[in-house]
């Protein structure tokens, strides 16, 4: 269920107006509306006594997340549940930092070093707000326009034109 969920971003598990919402709210606000929207799932499955005695073993739990009723979940109950959860850029790369350490103890040292995480369009654009503008000066402009100007492709000379 989990490929499912976040590697396919739900558009196998969810309805099709509600993938788009959270397709929206992914782009928008990052990575964290899939954690989100994977935690009101998973509430919704599996939050009651009742709901975790219809799985009794691990089989029938992945079973049931893996085949969610398109009905079960309406989109402005799934969008309004995961609007109202609160879950930060924090708690994630806390969460991300406690992961890798239980990695390493387990495993050794990672592979790739994880670089700094951007969350969304918001994010990104705040990042971005807060760098110089390369066209914010007269240099800035002469730089960009040589750099511009090495990328340019040298001219193929035309072949020569048959004489008649």
């Amino acid at each position: 269920y989990m490929t499912e969920w976040f590697m396919c971003i739900f558009s196998r598990t969810l309805p099709w107006g509600s993938v788009l919402r959270v397709w929206d709210m992914f782009f928008c606000d990052g990575v964290k509306i899939i954690f989100k929207v994977g935690l009101v799932l998973l509430r919704h499955c599996l939050g009651s006594k009742e709901k975790l005695r219809d799985c009794p073993g691990m089989y029938e739990t992945i079973e049931k997340l893996r085949n969610l009723p398109t009905t079960s979940l309406p989109e402005e109950l799934l969008i309004t549940e995961v609007v109202s959860l609160k879950v930060s850029e924090a708690l994630i790369e806390r969460e991300c930092g406690r992961q890798r350490a239980r990695w390493r103890a387990e495993r050794g040292e990672l592979r790739y070093a994880p670089s700094r995480r951007l969350f969304g369009a918001r994010a990104i654009r705040q990042e971005e707000s807060l760098l110089p503008s390369p066209l914010s000066s007269a240099s800035g402009l002469g730089r960009l326009t040589a750099s511009l100007t090495s990328l340019r492709r040298p001219l193929r000379p035309s072949p020569p034109s048959p004489s008649p």
